[in-house]
This record gives structure tokens, C-alpha cells and sequence, in this order.
């Protein structure tokens, strides 16, 4: 063999590369390992509470691990930043931690450079834009210009100003405007990227990891290792909008007050009357005849604003005690809240002082959407501005139970409403303590910005100034003096990470465009650490039985097989941790499918010289020959199946970009091990003498001379394969979009794991969950592996964005399950909410499209490539009919067994790179038969073709079945050791061999044959 040298040379440099990024994954393993035990230890020393020991670990171990960040912990030279980051990486599956989506929020930045036009066309556009995004691939902008032109309006008139003159100037029309407003949005969007960008690498340790998606204005971050979800959503979020305002005082303010409660009163009636007027008008429709003269009387309208505030003056009139409650209690619940619909969700101040009301925090989106009607608004002056404290303060109510309360401040703008000072005066902020050393956020602004503050303070000395920052009020000091030099402060009972976290948004500055999580997935360190745990136990087990098979089957040739087993999944991992990529549990799934892939190079090798040794060849000519007549059928198989790789890996995302970053690596690793570095260790055997078997005496008459007679059966075979289809095609047709247990990732919704104490009914959690949650939401509740461990999946506020919303949809799922955990609700957080994910339906219409497209793109990829490659398109439908048939079974098992199986075979980005998995497979066993039919015809054209495709099957079955066989142990053992997460895909994965196994010899190979007959090719075609 040429080149043996080079080879060597080759092997030794990966070899060495493997062991040297391995050795920092150890390295990083073994620091991070005393870190915790040393937390541990140093935690027990202190006798802290029990519900605070976690946290105080968590806090020790990042202030060790920060103290060495920079220091030489390896061969005194290595800092712990650089071994960390030369480790390899593990995903959020397997050691927990949290991934989000963010997406640009365009429809904003369109009610910026519209100046928040109030022109209901305009106003109709964007919302009937937002809603066919949720079923649309095209862009929110492209949507909403498609929306407007519906209606007369001249859309150049609601974007054009001065600023812009150049691009929207006179003779500008709808293309200039889509122009203008996609350069916009790219712009605002690369601001975005680089602020997110900027504010991910503060979390230093955790190894973020950021992508972009110019065409969807989407930002995908995954954070290992996070135990504080909430820090995320709010630092990701955050539009860094500070703002400083003048604050009305309470005394100024109360007046207001009841005018505001007199015209939501007013608002409410109108409603009540406008619904009894249509009702009456449907009930009239309905009434064979009307009498002429009947008439309905209209009540009188109550326009006495004043009598309103007597009675509200008189009943504010009395500050102490609960004298208004008293009051308002003799009337009943009803009649007071239609005559002070206001003041049944919030009280106005009694004092004097910036805070002019109070809200129980339940209540406060109530209060919003009550201030946010116009005729209220109207109430206050034009220049005031109603926003909440940052954070509740806790008091007890009458029965002792704890309340978060609200409070509520008056902002005082300049004329226009706008605040006296923004963010833009500020050049810095870092988190530092105030004289009674809590946390705070000090600010360094900017020349023009000191001038303003040092006016400012000096105006409102000893008068509260409110700082505002994203909508809430985190601080009102009253300074004692002018304030020059430009220094401030925010205090706000912070914690010193909040501190830290607020002086990052302040610094990278403000979002031009608002991003929101439209899918979000968190994994906490329990089952992340498990599904590690399963995930490489099964693939041990699953190697195990590979090594040990191959030898028994193949003696000393056996052993080469299994050393360049072992030195190919050793090259995977090591480049996997050189390339800083990240091991998955869909990963591990692509290390299995490698092993497979790896065993059936060198089966296909060995197959082809125990061939050639049964002829009676000598043992050196055998193995030359086997070489060389296994190159072609193993390179078309490990082609098309990079083929779905690349796909995968181009398209996908998440999990299936993790499985296909291993299976491409796994595919070039194992060509280079099965095929070049085998032959280099047996040609150093044969050079110095030593023996090499191909068979043991256990396995030397297995698949010898076999005889099927495949070809004269097709027929049968098609009635079975017919059978299916038509039963499959059947089920899918009349059960729809029923059919499958879509996963949230594909149908939208929020999901979560729940770990017990002890099991739970499905059935009884579903009952509970509807009970509580609102009327109309859907759950579904099915055990997830344990007895105690159910996953829950719920539309409950799928579609609300915000962290709010979030916060909501968590605490309702605590409440409905509160008297079946028995713990407080940050316990519940911490120890029995395993993991949760939200995936909007924006993004879930589109990863179904992705899906059926990426299946799509495969099959034309691969039908490309065989006509390409035999130059007979009879072998490239046969190859696309048979992976259809193979993908409508997999499809048809899952929704047969749906509900029936004790696992979840939900279809899910799991399941579908199981199913291009599965094509992958099947074409690899396909090409292979074709490939042997190919070289047989070729060399015997004037026998009976039907004759000579039988040899070929039954001279490629010893392959098929070992091959098959030794992929089953390892998904087998996948399957049953490899934990919930990943059990539907491993059973996906192990119908798809059998399937895929089965369609190569019957489906594949009879549609070869009878297209083959019909068109009756000549060899030289």
C-alpha cells in the first residue's frame, strides 16, 4: 500500500491532538470538582439554613473558580479561562442550564419611525401583520406592507420626516418605503446582535454560546449551567431605556383622582350599554314582529364630576385607620365596584410624598389596562406619567397572610411628556455600595449630561428624583444639593448580583430594537446530570457488545476492528472539544450511529476478503482485493448519509445540529480508521509474518453459500410493503392533525418536567391543572420515565411575550400543584421543576416547515446523487421510492403507538433527525445492495439479470445482517439505558434499522428489477 507513512504520521498527529484536548477536559473536570467540595465543606462549617445551602455552594464555588480564572492552575502556564475553554463542551441536556430565541421586535421599531402614528390603518396593518407571521415564512415587514395596501392610505406619508427626506422624498412610493424600512430594521438588528452580544459575555465562566439569523432577526443563546433563569430573561430583555424624571407630589396629585374614576366608570357603563344594545338588537332579529311604537328608553347619563369628587373627598377625608375601608364596606362588593371601579383594584395615597397610590401586585395589570383608556388619561394632566416601583414591598394583610404591594409615582415630563434626562447622558455604570455599604449602581454621565443633572438636582433640591429604567421606577432620591461632576447613583434594595446585572444593561446601552424570547428551554443540573449519566452508560454497554461481537466473529481481523473502533470515537470526541463544538445527548445518539457506521466499513472490507479467501486466494491478494473492491460501496454509502449530515447541520438547529455536527465528523473519522488505518496495521502484520483470521471457528460457516431466491418473492413483498402503505396513508388521512403527539417545539406552548416525592396519576395532575388554570387551556400530563415524574405541557399564556408572562404561567403551574408538593414555591423551583420550555407559534410554524422542507431536500439530494453516481435513474427512484416508504412507516408506527407505549413518542426536532437519521441508514443499506448489483451486472451481462441480482443479495446479506445487527445492540441499549430524553428518538432510531433493513432487499431491489425489465438498459447505458 502507497502512502503508509504518511498515513502513520497522520494517525500519530490526531491521535495526540485527541489526548491533548482530552487532557483539559480532565483538567477542567478535576478543578471544578475540588471547587465544589471545597463549597461544600466550607458551607457545612458555616450551620446555614437548609434552604440556603445551595445557594451559599453556588456562591463559593464561582467566587473560588473566579479567583483562579486568570491563574495558572496546568503545567504553570495554563489559566483556568484557557483549560476551560480547550475542554470539551458539554450541551444543556447533559449538564443542565438554559437556551432562549430572541426575536427582534420589528413591529416596535415600525411604531418608532412612524413617530407611534396613531392612523388606524397603520395601527391594523401591524397587528394583522403580527398575526400572519405565526403562519407565514415571509418577513414581519414584507407582511405588514402586504397588510396596508389593503387600505387608501398613502403609505409614505406615515414613515416620512425631515430626517429621511432623501430616501422618502417627493416621488417615493411603496418600494423605497420597504427599502427604507429593511435597512432600518438590518441596522437596528446588528445594534441588537452586538448589545446582546456584549451583555452574554459578562457571564465569563459559563461558556455562553450566541448565533445570529439575519434573514429571521432572530438571536439563539445557549447559557450552560444557569440555576437563575429569571437574571437571564430580565438581562436579555432588557431595553435599557433609563430615563430621569420630576415627580409630582402626592398633595398635587390626589385631585386627579376621582375625575379618573368617574371616567372609567363612564367607559365601563358605555360597554355594558353598547353589549345590552347589541344583545337586544339579536334578540330583535329573532322576533317574527316589532311594535311601531315600541321605544327604549336610554338611561341618563351622570356628567357630575363633581358630585363624584365631594363623595370621593368625603370619603378620602378621613387619612387614619380604616375608616374608607368601613365606609365603602356598608355598601355591597357589587355597588362598589361599578360606583369606584378604580379603587376596588387600587388606593390612592393618604401622605404626602412621591407615591401616589398603592396596588396589590396581583392586581396591577388590572390598574394598567384601566389607565391605558384614553378618558382616563384625559383625567391627568397631559404631562404626567403613572409608573410602578421596580420592586413590591411585603407587608401582611389582616389574617397575617403575606401581600406584595405595588406603588405607584407621577411622574412629572417636560411639556411633551418627555423626561428631563435620558440614558443617553450616560458614559458609564458599575455596580459599587453607599455609605451603609448595600449595593447600588453608580453612573459617570457625559459633559452635556453633567450640565443637565447639576440643573436637574439643582432645581428639585430635597424634591425626589425619579430614575426609570425599561418602564419602572428603581429609585427616587431627593438630592441636598446641586450635583456636579455628573455622578449618581440607583440604589433600590439590590442584591449585589442585581447590581451587577443593572450596571451591564446600563453599559452596553440601549436596544434600538426590543428583543423577546420566543422559545426558551431550561434543564436544571438533576436531569441533565442523569441524562449524562444514561446516555454514556448505554453507549459503553452498546460499545461493549460491538468490541466483544466483532471478535467472536472475526478473530484477529476482529481486533484490528474493534483498536480503530476505539481510535475513532477517541478522534470524535477530541476534535469535537479542538473545534470548541458541544457534546449532546443527540450527540451521543450520533456516536452511536458512528460506531455503526465505523463497524460496517470494516465489515464490508471483511466480508469482500473472506470472499476471495473462500476461492482459495492467498491471504495477502485477498485483503488487497477486498480493499479494493469495498472502496466504491463504502464511499456511496458514507456519502449519501453526508449528504443528510450536511442538511441537518445547515438547516437544523438545536439538537439536530448537535447530532449532525457528530455524525459528519463520525463519518470522515471512520473512513480514515475502517478503511486506511486498518489496512496500514494489517499490511505491518503481513510484512513481519504474523497470521490474519477472518473467521473464528464459531463463525466460519455462518452465511455460507446462501441461496434465496429474493427476486422470484418480490411480488409478495409488494403486497405486504402495498399493505402498509395503504394502512399507514389511511391512519394519517383520517386522524389528521390528530395523528401524532406533537412536541411543543413543533405545535407552540410551554412544557415542564416535575419530579414528586412520590407517584402521581397523569390523570389526577390534568384534572388539577384544569381546575386551575383558565378556562380554555389546554394540558397534557403523561409520566416521564419515573413513576413521580410527569411532563406537563400547557398553552397556558403561550402567546403573551414578556418575563412577566413567564413568571405568571410558572407561579399558576405552582399553585395547581402547591398541595401535592407540600414546599414552598422557591423550593418547588430549585427541587422539583426539573426543566420547562416555551416555544411561541411563530417559531413552531416555522420549525414545521423547516422540518417537512429538510425531509424534502434529502430525498431530491440523494435521488441527485445516485443518478449522478450509476447513471441509471431506475437505482435513483428505487433509492427515493423506498426512503419514502420507510418514512411513511416510521410515521405510522409513531402514531399507531401513540398513548399505547409506557414512553412519550412525541414528534418533536428529536424525532426529526431520527427520521433523516433513518433515511441516512436506509440509503447506506440501499447503496450498498446497488452498488453489489451494479458490479455484478457489470461483470456478467449476458447471464440472467434476475439470476444475477439474486448472487448479489445474497452476497451482500451477510453484510446487511451483521451490520444491522451490531447498530442494534447499541441503539438497543440506548433505548433502554439512555434515559426519557432520549428514549423516543433510540426507538425511532431501532424501527428504522429494522425497517430500513427489510426495504433494501424488498422494496429497494424488486423495483430495480422490474424497472430494470422494462426499459431493459444495456450495461454500457
Amino acid at each position: 500500500m502507497q502512502g503508509k507513512g504518511f498515513i502513520k504520521v497522520v494517525a500519530v498527529l490526531l491521535l495526540l491532538l485527541s489526548i491533548y484536548q482530552l487532557v483539559f477536559t480532565w483538567k477542567a473536570n478535576q478543578i471544578e470538582n475540588t471547587a465544589e467540595q471545597e463549597a461544600k465543606e466550607y458551607v457545612e462549617s458555616l450551620n446555614v439554613p437548609e434552604e440556603e445551602e445551595y445557594a451559599a455552594m453556588k456562591s463559593y464555588e464561582q467566587n473560588y473558580l473566579d479567583s483562579i480564572y486568570d491563574e495558572p492552575v496546568f503545567l504553570n502556564y495554563f489559566s483556568y479561562r484557557k483549560v476551560k475553554e480547550a475542554a470539551l463542551k458539554l450541551g444543556l441536556d447533559l449538564q443542565g442550564g438554559m437556551s432562549v430565541v430572541l426575536e427582534a421586535n420589528l413591529r416596535n421599531l415600525l411604531e418608532n419611525l412612524s413617530d407611534n402614528s396613531q392612523n388606524p390603518a397603520f395601527l391594523q396593518a401591524l397587528e394583522d401583520a403580527k398575526q400572519a407571521q405565526q403562519s407565514s415564512q415571509e418577513g414581519y415587514i414584507d407582511l405588514f406592507i402586504q397588510e396596508f395596501e389593503g387600505s387608501d392610505q398613502d403609505l409614505v406619508n406615515i414613515f416620512q420626516n425631515a430626517d429621511n427626506d432623501d430616501q422618502l422624498g417627493l416621488g417615493a412610493g411603496k418600494d423605497d418605503v420597504r427599502a427604507y424600512l429593511k435597512q432600518q430594521a438590518d441596522d437596528a438588528f446588528d445594534s441588537t446582535y452586538d448589545i446582546i452580544q456584549s451583555r452574554i459575555d459578562q457571564f465569563g465562566l459559563l461558556q455562553p454560546s450566541i448565533q445570529r439569523q439575519d434573514a429571521t432577526k432572530r438571536i439563539m443563546i445557549e447559557i450552560p449551567g444557569v440555576d437563575n433563569p429569571a437574571r437571564v430573561r430580565n438581562l436579555l430583555q432588557s431595553t435599557a431605556n433609563l430615563e430621569f424624571y420630576e415627580v409630582y407630589d402626592n398633595t398635587e396629585f390626589s385631585s386627579y383622582w376621582g375625575a379618573a374614576n368617574q371616567a372609567l366608570k363612564n367607559h365601563l357603563a358605555s360597554q355594558e350599554n353598547d353589549s345590552a344594545t347589541a344583545t337586544n338588537e339579536e334578540n330583535s332579529t329573532q322576533q317574527d314582529t316589532v311594535p311601531e311604537d315600541s321605544t327604549v328608553e336610554s338611561p341618563e347619563e351622570d356628567t357630575s364630576v363633581s358630585d363624584e369628587q365631594d363623595e370621593l373627598d368625603d370619603l378620602l377625608a378621613n387619612t387614619e385607620d380604616d375608616t374608607v375601608t368601613d365606609s365603602l364596606a356598608q355598601q355591597s362588593e357589587e355597588e362598589i365596584r361599578k360606583e369606584f371601579p378604580l379603587f376596588t383594584v387600587m388606593s390612592p395615597s393618604q401622605q404626602p410624598g412621591p407615591v401616589v397610590a398603592f396596588a396589590n401586585k396581583r392586581d396591577t395589570a388590572e390598574v394598567n389596562e384601566y389607565l391605558r383608556i384614553p378618558a382616563v388619561q384625559n383625567a391627568f394632566p397631559s404631562n404626567a406619567r403613572l409608573v410602578w416601583e421596580a420592586k413590591p414591598v411585603d407587608t401582611e394583610d389582616a389574617e397575617g397572610n403575606s401581600v406584595k404591594i405595588m406603588r405607584l409615582l407621577a411622574l412629572r415630563g417636560e411639556q411633551n411628556g418627555e423626561p428631563q434626562l435620558d440614558g443617553s447622558a450616560i458614559k458609564t455604570a458599575y455596580p459599587s455600595v453607599d455609605q451603609y455599604n448595600n449595593p447600588v449602581v453608580s453612573m459617570e454621565m457625559n459633559q452635556q449630561g453633567a450640565a443637565v443633572w447639576y440643573d436637574l438636582t439643582g432645581k428639585n433640591v430635597g424634591k425626589p428624583i425619579a430614575i426609570v429604567l425599561d418602564n419602572k421606577v428603581y429609585s427616587f432620591p431627593a438630592p441636598s444639593e446641586a450635583i456636579a461632576g455628573g455622578n449618581s447613583q440607583i440604589s433600590g434594595d439590590f442584591t449585589q448580583l442585581e447590581a451587577q446585572d443593572l450596571s451591564t444593561i446600563l453599559k452596553t446601552g440601549k436596544l434600538d430594537v426590543p428583543a423577546q424570547i420566543i422559545e426558551e428551554e431550561v434543564v436544571g443540573p438533576t436531569i441533565g446530570g442523569e441524562s449524562a449519566q444514561a446516555g454514556m452508560l448505554s453507549l459503553l454497554a452498546g460499545l461493549i457488545l460491538v468490541l466483544v461481537f466483532m471478535v467472536i466473529y472475526y478473530g484477529k481481523a476482529g481486533i484490528i476492528a474493534d483498536i480503530a473502533l476505539l481510535f475513532n470515537i477517541l478522534l470524535v470526541v477530541g476534535i469535537l472539544a479542538a473545534f470548541g463544538s458541544t457534546l449532546t445527548l443527540p450527540g451521543i445518539a450520533g456516536l452511536v450511529l458512528t460506531i455503526g457506521m465505523a463497524v460496517d466499513a470494516n465489515v464490508i472490507i471483511f466480508e469482500r476478503v473472506r470472499e476471495e479467501l473462500s476461492k482459495g486466494i492467498e491471504l495477502p491478494d485477498a485483503i488487497r482485493k477486498g480493499y479494493k473492491a469495498s472502496y466504491s460501496a463504502i464511499i456511496d454509502a458514507n456519502v449519501t448519509t453526508f449528504i443528510i449530515a450536511i442538511i441537518l447541520f445547515t438547516f437544523g438547529i438545536g439538537p439536530i445540529k448537535g447530532f449532525a455536527t457528530v455524525l459528519m465528523i463520525g463519518i470522515l473519522t471512520s473512513l480514515f480508521t475502517g478503511v486506511l488505518f486498518t489496512r496500514v496495521i494489517k499490511d505491518d502484520m503481513l510484512e513481519k509474518g504474523k497470521h490474519i483470521s477472518y473467521w473464528t471457528g464459531l463463525s466460519k460457516n455462518w452465511f455460507q453459500n446462501l441461496n434465496f431466491d429474493f427476486v422470484s418473492k418480490r411480488k409478495f413483498a409488494y403486497v405486504i410493503s402495498g399493505l402498509i402503505v395503504v394502512v399507514s396513508l389511511g391512519n394519517l388521512l383520517i386522524k389528521g392533525t390528530n395523528a401524532f403527539d406533537l412536541g411543543v417545539d413543533l405545535s407552540s406552548g410551554r412544557s415542564y418536567t416535575v419530579r414528586f416525592e412520590e407517584p402521581k396519576d397523569a390523570n389526577d395532575i390534568k384534572a388539577l391543572l384544569d381546575d386551575s388554570f383558565p378556562a380554555g387551556t389546554s394540558n397534557l400530563v403523561r409520566t416521564y420515565g419515573k413513576d413521580e415524574q410527569l411532563k406537563i405541557t400547557t398553552n397556558l399564556l403561550t402567546n403573551e411575550t414578556g418575563t412577566e408572562y413567564d413568571q405568571q404561567a410558572q407561579t399558576a403551574l405552582y399553585e395547581a400543584l402547591e398541595n401535592e408538593v407540600n414546599v414552598d414555591y422557591e423550593t418547588f423551583k430549585d427541587d422539583y421543576l426539573l426543566s420547562s420550555q416555551k416555544v411561541d407559534s411563530t417559531i413552531a410554524d416555522d420549525l414545521r416547515k423547516q422540518s417537512t422542507w429538510l425531509t424534502i431536500v434529502a430525498l431530491v439530494a440523494i435521488f441527485i446523487y445516485l443518478l449522478i453516481r450509476f447513471l441509471k435513474w431506475q437505482f435513483g427512484l428505487a433509492a427515493v421510492v423506498t426512503l419514502a416508504h420507510d418514512t411513511l412507516l416510521l410515521l405510522a408506527v409513531f402514531s399507531f403507538f401513540r398513548g399505547v407505549l409506557p414512553f412519550a413518542l412525541e414528534v418533536d426536532q428529536a424525532f426529526i433527525a431520527a427520521l433523516l437519521t433513518v433515511i441516512g441508514y436506509s440509503i447506506n443499506d440501499t447503496v450498498i445492495v446497488f452498488d453489489r448489483i451494479r458490479e455484478e451486472l457489470g461483470l456478467n451481462p449476458k447471464k440472467d439479470y434476475k439470476k444475477v441480482i439474486n448472487y448479489a443479495l445474497n452476497s451482500t446479506l451477510s453484510r446487511t445482517l451483521i451490520t444491522s445487527l451490531t447498530t442494534l445492540f447499541v441503539v438497543l441499549l440506548l433505548f433502554i439505558f439512555g434515559g426519557e430524553v432520549i428514549r423516543g428518538f433510540a426507538f425511532a432510531l431501532l424501527i428504522g434499522i429494522i425497517v430500513g433493513t427489510y426495504s433494501s432487499i424488498f422494496v429497494a431491489t424488486p423495483i430495480v428489477v422490474d424497472l430494470y425489465a422494462k426499459n431493459k438498459p444495456t450495461v454500457e447505458d
